[in-house]
């Protein structure tokens, strides 16, 4: 075996512990989300981004609050376009660019899935720990996830 070393630890077993997890709740909340219309948490997620801003966004904004790559988006708002939930405009003070906003349907579709989704989150975290463990098991993920 030489130098190698092997991942043994506590360490190495806490990160499939970590990808189990986020592979269960992420396999219910696309089921939930499913029965919205929805195909992905990519989805939902750019509804919810579209909600929230408080004017049309380009695409490269929602890049950037959805945390996907520029073909991505770009893919995701087509999708999203075709069935009705986004619409693209063109940017007033640049006729070359296009802005994202949602429809009516994409509110309301927005709005149902979200609820369908808090369930499962509350579900899956909510009622399995307490408020404090909660609050510790956020602070140690972000303490995992800093640069």
């Amino acid at each position: 075996m030489g130098n190698a070393q092997v991942a043994d630890g506590d360490s190495a077993r806490a990160w499939p512990a970590l990808v189990r997890a986020y592979q269960d709740v992420r396999r219910d909340a696309e089921a939930a989300l499913r029965r919205h219309g929805l195909k992905s948490l990519e989805e939902y997620d750019a509804l919810l981004e579209l909600r929230r801003a408080v004017r049309p966004l380009s695409l490269s904004e929602l890049e950037a609050e959805t945390l996907l790559r520029q073909y991505q988006t770009s893919r995701l708002v087509d999708r999203l376009e075709a069935r009705g939930l986004v619409e693209r405009t063109v940017a007033p003070a640049d006729g070359r660019s296009r802005l994202v906003t949602l429809t009516k349907a994409g509110r309301l579709t927005q709005k149902a899935a979200g609820r369908a989704y808090a369930e499962v989150l509350d579900n899956r975290f909510a009622e399995r720990l307490a408020g404090d463990e909660l609050a510790m098991l956020r602070r140690l993920l972000l303490r995992v996830g800093a640069d």
